[in-house]
């Protein structure tokens, strides 16, 4: 019985881990292109028209 609910913990706690870890992973991912890709890529297509 408590190994069952020890390793129903386990599974719980390793998936809501994976999820924060791969959230916070997609956020940093996002804002990092976001930042050095569209940011300069917009400068660039802007700085013609000024």
């Amino acid at each position: 019985m408590m190994f069952n609910v020890s390793l129903k913990f386990i599974i719980a706690l390793s998936s809501v881990m994976f999820l924060l870890i791969t959230f916070v992973f997609n956020f940093n991912i996002t804002f990092i292109v976001y930042n050095y890709e569209d940011y300069h890529k917009n400068d660039e297509a802007l700085c013609p028209y000024k």
